[in-house]
């Protein structure tokens, strides 16, 4: 069985969350803004880009092998947002971030895919805007009175990798039943 421990930082920008908190580390995912969504490896955002990006931003996903940041902005505190950590790591809380009681007794799923269509995914810039992401599943038992007979529910999942287009139309294929 599987621990997800799970931590929040509230009334953040996300360029101050980044820097503060994951300075040393190393994440890759989306970043949404109006009219963009781009993918990005952290810290390796050109400092003239990573300015006038990061406070257009409203949703934010980074991964890595040890957890995913999810970043939203508040629409009524302009430039600033809620962060989440999420991580299977027993370790000591980003900084500025405080500790949300964690969830225990999880069964994980690792490897499943979350396929886009068309313009759908996120980041139409990807030729044909085809896309996916590989993610890790957390099940458990599922709320009272469902959960009292066992039933089980996915509630939680974290980004693994993103599926570039050659590997979205792979998993398609294979799904389909026909070659690439």
């Amino acid at each position: 069985m599987t621990c997800l421990y799970r931590f929040a930082c509230a009334d953040v920008p996300l360029a101050d969350c980044l820097a503060k908190s994951f300075a040393q580390v190393k994440l890759h995912g989306l970043l949404q803004a109006p009219g963009a969504i781009r993918l990005v490896t952290w810290p390796h955002l050109h400092d003239d880009e990573a300015g006038s990006l990061l406070s257009q931003v409203y949703e934010a996903r980074l991964f890595n092998e040890d957890g995913e940041l999810r970043w939203l902005r508040d629409p009524e505190a302009p430039g600033t947002g809620r962060a989440a950590w999420i991580t299977e790591a027993d370790a000591p809380a980003p900084v500025g971030f405080t500790a949300l009681p964690s969830l225990t007794d999880l069964e994980t799923l690792r490897g499943g895919k979350i396929l886009s269509y068309g313009n759908d995914f996120p980041g139409a810039q990807v030729p044909g805007g085809l896309g996916g992401y590989r993610v890790c599943e957390y099940i458990g038992r599922a709320p009272e009175p469902a959960g009292t007979d066992g039933n089980r529910i996915i509630v939680e999942h974290r980004l693994l990798s993103i599926l570039t287009p050659a590997e979205a139309a792979e998993e398609i294929a294979r799904d389909e039943g026909v070659a690439p």
